[in-house]
């Protein structure tokens, strides 16, 4: 009995190191994550931009209703997946309107904070994740004949603390916006073009 004993002893004592390392190994993993996370920018800008066959009249009324976002914008076309369903307050469209946001990804508040008929919007959408706020601008610019170019510009308010889940949580969702906001833009422009072909 006493032989088993001291075996048993020998090897949890030969086990240690190994667990040591192993500890020590996922630690400085950890560690390097949260120190990347640290570094990861405090804001980001995305700009995009399309040239679409159509008026600043006919975008005008999809920008500045947010009821309308829904028929262009692609993350809406995303709700199955992501359960994502919108609600609106006393304004709809213009300034004051407000959009509420929940979902399995991204819930929070978007409000557009100023209006300029014809010409342009600005929105602020507070991301209820990460408690992270957003500036956009959406501009409107006659380019020729029936077409307009439409810039979008999303801007991440600067963060003020080193908080690395925040960091990572806006790397991510720009990663989101980058690609959804172009989408949308395309899908924008596709409105008008199946518009066009069945006019012809």
């Amino acid at each position: 009995m006493a032989t088993l004993k001291k075996a048993k002893l020998k090897e949890s004592v030969r086990r240690m190191p190994t667990l040591f390392i192993l500890f020590t190994l996922l630690g400085f993993f950890f560690l390097t994550i949260i120190l990347a996370g640290l570094f990861l920018p405090a804001t980001w800008i995305i700009e995009k931009a399309e040239l679409i066959h159509a008026t600043p009249d006919d975008l005008f009324a999809l920008i500045n209703s947010l009821e309308e976002w829904p028929n262009w914008t692609v993350w809406s076309s995303d709700n199955q997946a992501s359960n994502l369903t919108f609600e609106y307050r006393d304004h709809k469209e213009g300034l004051g309107a407000t959009q509420i946001w929940k979902s399995n990804k991204i819930n929070g508040i978007l409000a557009i904070t100023e209006s300029e008929f014809n010409k342009e919007i600005k929105y602020q959408f507070d991301v209820k994740e990460g408690n992270l706020t957003l500036l956009g601008t959406i501009v409107l610019a006659p380019a020729d004949t029936n077409y307009t170019q439409i810039a979008w510009r999303c801007q991440l308010k600067e963060l003020k603390d080193n908080n690395p889940i925040r960091r990572y949580q806006a790397f991510f969702l720009k990663n989101y916006f980058d690609t959804t906001i172009e989408g949308s833009l395309a899908s924008m422009s596709s409105m008008f073009n199946s518009e066009e072909s069945l006019e012809s």
